[in-house]
């Protein structure tokens, strides 16, 4: 066991100090390396680009070795990863400084004439705008800002009901909800993620350089379910231990109940977004 340093306490707290960090309070002793300016600009870049907390290394992570991060918190592996939903914060944080329209963000036409509720959607609609005497487009135009400001608050409601899911799926693993939530926020946060990468692509080809053939575009569609689906398979595997023909079993049923989940979302996000206008 090292021995107190000599003269030293705390600055904070003023315990007696056992090497470098307070038993009592946790904060580091301030050397005087950090007392210069050169530290001060290093602390203000990496706290401005998240390189304190590895943020760049829980992405990989997160893309690379799917179900891990959620692994090693259930294990209680904790201090290499930042809390899962600083993680999951961060990454909505991106996914809102661009919020493509997506499946996540649908415009009001599509809420209007692709959904499931697209019948509903359309009479409230069409009695709104004729109530208001504006036109659809109008309508339109202050729905879809309105929606872009609401979906990255309400994305994470998907979580809690998938979490849900997945403790009765895997109820014989004795894992605790908070467990099975954790796994759901970093699925997410994944989704999020290839969102927000192919939603960039389409815009650096609508307004930097063209490279979108048909092609590329066939390709794009097949590889986002597929992606997602591959991923699903790995991270359940990994944090949940079923023999590779279980997992092949239930990931059917995690896929349908995320869908279902989703169209939920879906609804309700186009009912607040409608009250809200």
């Amino acid at each position: 066991m090292s021995e107190p340093n000599e003269n030293q306490r705390c600055l904070n707290c003023q315990a007696e100090l056992v090497g470098k960090f307070c038993h009592v309070c946790g904060q580091k002793m301030v050397e005087p390396s950090e007392q210069t300016f050169k530290y001060f600009i290093f602390q203000f870049f990496g706290s401005a680009f998240f390189l304190e907390n590895n943020f760049l290394k829980n992405l990989w992570t997160l893309l690379s070795r799917p179900g891990q991060l959620s692994l090693d918190f259930m294990e209680g592996k904790r201090k290499r990863w930042m809390p899962p939903f600083s993680l999951f914060l961060l990454i909505n944080l991106f996914y809102f400084w661009y919020t493509p329209f997506s499946d996540f963000n649908l415009t009001l036409r599509e809420h209007t004439s692709v959904s499931p509720y697209a019948k509903i959607a359309n009479t409230l609609v069409t009695e709104r705008v004729e109530a208001r005497v504006i036109s659809i487009e109008e309508y339109g135009q202050l729905f879809d800002k309105k929606s872009s400001s609401y979906v990255n608050s309400l994305i994470v409601l998907h979580v809690p009901l998938l979490a849900l899911c997945l403790a009765l799926l895997f109820y014989a693993n004795n894992y605790y909800y908070a467990d099975h939530f954790i796994f759901a926020l970093h699925f997410l946060g994944f989704i999020l993620l290839l969102s927000l990468l192919i939603a960039l692509l389409q815009f650096t080809d609508g307004h930097l350089i063209s490279f979108m053939t048909p092609a590329i575009l066939t390709v794009l569609k097949i590889l986002f379910p597929s992606g997602i689906l591959v991923y699903a398979w790995l991270a359940l595997h990994r944090m949940y231990k079923r023999k590779w023909w279980a997992t092949t079993l239930t990931l059917p049923v995690v896929i349908f109940s995320f869908l279902a989940i989703h169209m939920l979302f879906r609804l309700g996000l186009f009912l607040i977004i409608f009250a809200a206008t």
